[in-house]
């Protein structure tokens, strides 16, 4: 029997953002029925085949799929500061302390879970933030409706407009 690895793992895949695709489907509360716009999706495989991407357009009933370069494009990450780990360092300046960790940029957090270190300045003095000390979180960028795992991120627009909701 003759194996197409490249078929395989590019079912795999487009199974993988199907589970995730209706995973966020189920979240907007739109039934498969109700046609939308666009996906899209950032994977860890490179190669999908055409004949794959139109399975997973029926399967979700999408009408285009757009695969991206990076997950940062769908997803931003937020600071949430742990005031039990900060408090007993910064004391009476620990909602000060927070304030700067809830305004740290995506790109600062994303360096910070590589392994960066994290800084922050309170009452004149510049910190080093310890990892036990914010918890970092994705969450969607602008509006859309987005789901991960496994290194896969796939997001919806939650946007339905007349004639899409007449074809639904």
């Amino acid at each position: 029997w003759a194996r197409d690895e490249r078929l395989e793992e590019g079912m795999d895949a487009i199974r993988t953002v199907a589970r995730l695709g209706r995973a966020a489907r189920e979240r907007m509360k739109v039934r498969v029925r109700q046609p939308l716009r666009t996906l899209q999706a950032f994977i860890p495989v490179r190669d999908i085949s055409a004949e794959l991407i139109g399975v997973l357009k029926e399967e979700l009933n999408i009408k285009e799929v757009q695969f991206l370069q990076r997950s940062e494009d769908l997803v931003a990450l937020r600071a949430h500061p742990n005031f039990r780990a900060m408090g007993k360092r910064f004391g009476a300046k620990t909602q000060e302390a927070a304030a700067r960790v809830r305004d740290l940029a995506s790109d600062a957090l994303r360096r910070f879970r590589e392994g960066a270190p994290l800084r922050i300045e309170v009452g004149g003095e510049m910190f080093d933030l310890a990892s036990d000390e914010v918890d970092v979180r994705e969450g969607p960028r602008g509006e859309l409706v987005v789901e991960s795992d496994a290194g896969y991120t796939v997001a919806l627009d939650p946007h339905i407009d007349d004639a899409w909701r007449m074809e639904g």
